[in-house]
């Protein structure tokens, strides 16, 4: 083959007697063009293959017993099936491409070996061959890695061939997509358009083991049953009914009796000096009433002055009055 392909490279720049081209290279020659891509063609099925993504899945970080070789059985230069192909023939040469999701590309030289092991040399039958790649610690290339690979590979007395495309990735992505395993069963129930039990998730995709809520403290108590389940919702329903529905408006008897203590232990404290608002808040409101019973005054023929609890700092003072039949006093203000 590999004469052929000389032949047609001189060929393809060979002088063309024929009247219209005469005296130029066929590389003018349309005709001879149009044979020259068929027998490139052919070439290609002969040395590539078809050529997609990728041909085979594997599991990442494990050890590949039995990796393909070749995508096609493998040809000597005449075009017959080699089925004999040795780690150690003459001119060997093992390659393999790795190509990471991240577009990270390698070449590394494999030794084939013989014997089981790390790149053990397998002979399959009718020109097909394979070789051990290990989980991790290998000489050369592991599998521990995601990404696609694929070897490239020649001997003296073969053409040069290729393997498949090889992806490798998670073992829980293969059982989803291939092995039709427990996440393959889940997935196909979640499409199939009849959804997922509660059996599904408390026996098989979310077991006890699995499933885990947290309380405010952050200790964690497992789900065990659909019985637990209702419970959680029972609780949320009294929640929403001590809440309101949109679990934000506290009603009254949702206060717990800490809650309500908590509420009544505000202690009062001196007012800062100013008018007092006409929409104070109650605990507010309650704090002026105090403030006027235990404090001092201080009270002239036209002014009442109101003290801060040191008897000496002005609160509020308000304009008085008494004709000797009604007696007036204004609104509380800040002090002058």
């Amino acid at each position: 083959m590999k004469k052929l392909l000389i032949a047609i490279r001189n060929w393809f720049y060979l002088p063309d007697e024929t009247s219209e081209y005469k005296g130029r290279s066929t590389l003018y020659s349309p005709g001879k063009m149009w044979i020259l891509v068929i027998a490139l063609s052919l070439c290609n099925l002969v040395f590539v293959g078809p050529v997609s993504a990728q041909d085979i899945w594997f599991d990442v970080d494990a050890t590949i017993t039995s990796c393909p070789v070749n995508l096609n059985p493998v040809q000597t230069s005449d075009g017959t099936v080699d089925a004999g192909v040795t780690f150690e023939d003459a001119g060997i040469t093992v390659e393999w491409n790795f190509v990471t999701p991240a577009g990270a590309m390698t070449h590394t030289a494999v030794t084939p070996a013989t014997g089981a092991g790390n790149y053990y040399w397998q002979i399959l039958g009718e020109g097909m061959y394979a070789i051990t790649i290990p989980a991790s610690g290998g000489a050369t290339i592991s599998n521990d890695t995601e990404g696609f690979g694929w070897f490239s590979c020649d001997t003296t007395a073969t053409l040069p061939w290729r393997g498949p495309v090889i992806g490798f990735r998670s073992a829980n992505k293969n059982d989803l997509e291939i092995e039709d395993g427990t996440a393959g069963t889940n997935q196909d129930d979640f499409f199939d358009g009849t959804g997922l039990s509660v059996a599904t998730f408390t026996t098989d995709g979310m077991t006890q083991a699995n499933i885990e809520t947290y309380s405010q403290t952050g200790a964690a108590a497992a789900i065990t049953a659909d019985a637990e389940i209702e419970t959680i919702k029972d609780n949320v329903a009294l929640v929403l009914a001590d809440t309101g529905t949109d679990g934000v408006i506290l009603k009254a008897a949702g206060l717990a009796t800490d809650a309500v203590t908590e509420i009544w232990s505000i202690a009062m404290s001196d007012m800062i000096a100013g008018t007092p608002s006409a929409t104070a808040t109650a605990v507010i409101a309650l704090n002026w009433i105090y403030e006027s019973l235990i404090n001092g005054y201080f009270s002239t023929p036209t002014e009442i002055t109101l003290y801060k609890n040191d008897g000496t700092t002005p609160l509020v003072e308000a304009t008085q009055s008494d004709d000797g039949t009604n007696y007036t006093r204004e609104k509380y203000r800040a002090p002058d």
